[in-house]
């Protein structure tokens, strides 16, 4: 008979692999921005799983549905970026007019990768995936019978913790590349605990949430730096292709814009950087923050506001 964790471990397994198979499906009906940007949730949800049980088991299909799920977000990736980049200038344009150039030129890529993403999202489907997911989940029920099962998750948890801390390491506010660093390790770090939680003993309510916001807080900073060299790539592209509008767009405006606005993103991240001390333990041998008895560690967000009284608000 399986206990409580057993259970709770294969419906996480079953639960990450039916919400990939839906939007999977999805997708290929319509690529939408809600369909990317759910297709790639659910993706990195079912990788972040895999790779856990990848920590507990070696099995060549679980490395081989990696491999795939990898290669399809990577795919997906500058389709999701180029989505991001027309829905940023449509909001911009009636303050940068300048904007309305780039705003074509993306449109324009915006339609060669929605064409090359349904290619490859067809050529594929979730069908072919079933096999390969029923012998997977048999190494899945095979670990969760382990009744050390939640020391082995929470392990894998822990290395991706020593990764994001590295990434912390090498964090410079000057040099916008470290900081996608850290939103990359953070992300995976994020995932595996979104995938663990049910099991977590007293995990507190809303850190999901604040690690979503978290999360968020570094993407925008991502998403900025990503805007600036797509702007600087078409600038210098316009004399090759386009010799007549080169001398008409006027890229000086929006990097201008662009360059303090992501100083501000930058300095608003680093302000919560250390938030992410709440959301593990500092060691394998260390206690969780929630296990200790720091008030600000357990009130939630709208509590330390209500306790703040007459004080500022806090971020959140």
């Amino acid at each position: 008979m399986m206990d409580d964790n057993s259970e709770t471990f294969l419906e996480a397994f079953d639960g990450h692999w039916d919400r990939y198979r839906k939007q999977f499906k999805n997708a290929r009906t319509e690529l939408s921005d809600d369909a990317v940007h759910d297709l790639r949730v659910a993706a990195r949800r079912l990788l972040s799983l895999l790779g856990i049980l990848g920590s507990l088991d070696t099995h060549p299909r679980v490395n081989k549905l990696r491999r795939f799920l990898k290669k399809q977000l990577g795919e997906l990736d500058q389709l999701r970026d180029t989505q991001v980049m027309l829905q940023e200038a449509a909001q911009r344009l009636h303050t940068l007019p300048q904007l309305g150039m780039f705003e074509g030129y993306l449109q324009g890529q915006l339609e060669q990768l929605m064409q090359q993403a349904h290619k490859d999202i067809r050529s594929s489907k979730p069908s072919d995936l079933e096999d390969y997911m029923k012998k997977i989940r048999a190494v899945a029920r095979k670990h969760s019978d382990d009744t050390k099962l939640l020391d082995h998750l929470a392990q894998a948890v822990d290395e991706a913790h020593a990764r994001t801390m590295r990434a912390f390491g090498d964090l410079n506010s000057q040099n916008p590349a470290t900081i996608h660093h850290v939103r990359v390790a953070f992300k995976k770090f994020r995932y595996m605990i979104e995938t663990i939680e049910p099991l977590l003993p007293d995990y507190p309510e809303g850190y999901l949430e604040r690690m979503h916001d978290y999360q968020d807080a570094i993407g925008k900073v991502h998403d900025i730096t990503v805007m600036l060299d797509r702007v600087k790539a078409f600038e210098k592209s316009l004399p090759a292709t386009v010799p007549a509008a080169a001398g008409a767009f006027d890229a000086a405006p929006i990097e201008a814009y662009y360059q303090q606005r992501l100083k501000e993103l930058i300095r608003a991240y680093l302000d919560r950087k250390d938030e992410f001390d709440m959301f593990w333990r500092a060691a394998p041998d260390r206690p969780f923050p929630w296990e200790q008895s720091h008030e600000s560690l357990h009130r939630t967000p709208r509590d330390r506001q209500s306790a703040g009284g007459d004080r500022q608000r806090s971020r959140g």
